[in-house]
């Protein structure tokens, strides 16, 4: 399957040559994780005197925006598109600058994982993102879905994404 994707990404490489052209890294990438990173620092320090109910709201409104951003981002970077191929450290330690905020601590292990999630694309056993037979069982009703989905960044923290 990932033969045949891959294969379908050079065709359309060779018709459309610009395509070639994105294939690097993104000079803005870095001063918007900054800015992001800053803000929901700054977000933190200016709700620090608010009402549970306002805190609650203010982090689901606002900080939830910035996190998933953050979780974009850290994808985008696991792909080396901060620094480029040649400064692979400087992409891992730049991912874990944009966890910080999120506060689960996932960044570390998710550029292997989702390496190999490409590598083994919808491989059954290989891909970390098919289901295996116990999380396809476990995770097989709405309410139980939606927990899958709220702990997924817990998960890709211990190791096992789906």
């Amino acid at each position: 399957m990932h033969l045949l994707k891959r294969e379908a990404g050079d065709m359309a490489s060779a018709k459309y040559p610009a395509i070639k052209a994105l294939m690097r890294p993104d000079p803005h990438l870095k001063w918007t994780v900054l800015g992001l990173v800053l803000v929901q620092l700054l977000a933190c320090w200016l709700v620090r005197g608010l009402a549970w109910r306002w805190l609650l709201f203010w982090a689901y409104a606002f900080g939830g925006c910035v996190n998933h951003s953050l979780t974009l981002a850290i994808h985008d970077i696991s792909h080396n598109t901060a620094f480029g191929t040649g400064r692979a450290a400087h992409n891992r330690w730049f991912a874990i600058f944009a966890n910080l905020p999120v506060g689960v601590p996932y960044a570390a292990s998710f550029k292997k994982y989702h390496v190999d999630h490409h590598r083994y694309l919808g491989g059954d056993g290989l891909d970390v993102d098919v289901p295996t037979r116990l999380e396809g069982w476990l995770f097989c009703t709405p309410a139980r879905k939606l927990l899958w989905l709220v702990l997924q960044p817990l998960f890709y923290s211990c190791g096992r994404s789906a």
